[in-house]
């Protein structure tokens, strides 16, 4: 066997130092990968502003208003806002546990 057959060869077995750094490697790329994906949407931070400032202007209604404002109106716009985002937090709960699946 002269030299050229030699360094020729087709596949040359990795120490498992490096086969275990280049698993990390992947790893690491594929959970970078993961969380550039989970970030929210634009219209979901939508969802949840308009909830939270839904919850405020109903607590305020509440504290500040009189008659009709305080008693009727208020209630109703502090459910409508938790609603909201009580709708979307299970509405990710429920796809992710469907991805899980």
């Amino acid at each position: 066997m002269d030299s050229k057959e030699a360094i020729a060869s087709p596949t040359i077995p990795l120490s498992p130092k490096e086969g275990a750094q280049q698993d990390m490697k992947s790893l690491w790329d594929r959970w970078d990968k993961a969380r550039k994906e989970e970030t929210p949407s634009e219209l979901v931070k939508g969802y949840n502003l308009v909830g939270i400032i839904l919850i405020i202007v109903g607590a305020l209604l509440q504290t500040l208003g009189s008659g009709l404002l305080n008693f009727r109106i208020a209630p109703i716009v502090v459910l409508i806002g938790a609603a909201i985002l009580a709708v979307k937090k299970f509405k990710t709960l429920w796809s992710q546990r469907s991805l899980n699946s």
